[in-house]
């Protein structure tokens, strides 16, 4: 038996406490007494903690139907080609018109608030 499980799967006490996984590409939640990988970060920015009550994930590169929860939003995908937010998952979006040489270059970032966690 292993003393704990895969990444993602550490040890917590604090439900909904907020945190980076080593590699800072995935923002893990305390649920159930284990961290669980919440969002995948593939963006050059991966994961961050900017303050106590949330963390921030770099989503300016997504996969492709891969669940997001901002209707509407507009990112890039892994290939480079833009994608929005449609029906709570990333899909093509068919109203990109890159001029030549042009490559996806969209800004999105989510932020998660979570619970202020106190070492005690």
């Amino acid at each position: 038996m292993r003393p704990h499980g895969g990444p993602g799967d550490e040890v917590c006490t604090e439900p909904d406490t907020g945190a980076c996984d080593t590699t800072h590409k995935n923002v893990l939640v305390c649920e159930g007494g284990h961290f669980k990988t919440e969002l995948h970060c593939l963006g050059p920015l991966g994961c961050e903690l900017p303050g106590n009550y949330s963390t921030r994930c770099d989503k300016s590169i997504v996969a492709m139907d891969e669940v997001c929860v901002d209707e509407g939003a507009v990112s890039c995908n892994t290939d480079g080609k833009q994608v929005r937010c449609k029906d709570s998952k990333w899909t093509l979006d068919k109203t990109w018109k890159p001029k030549k040489g042009e490559t996806c270059s969209n800004r999105y970032r989510i932020s998660k608030e979570t619970e202020k966690f106190e070492a005690r």
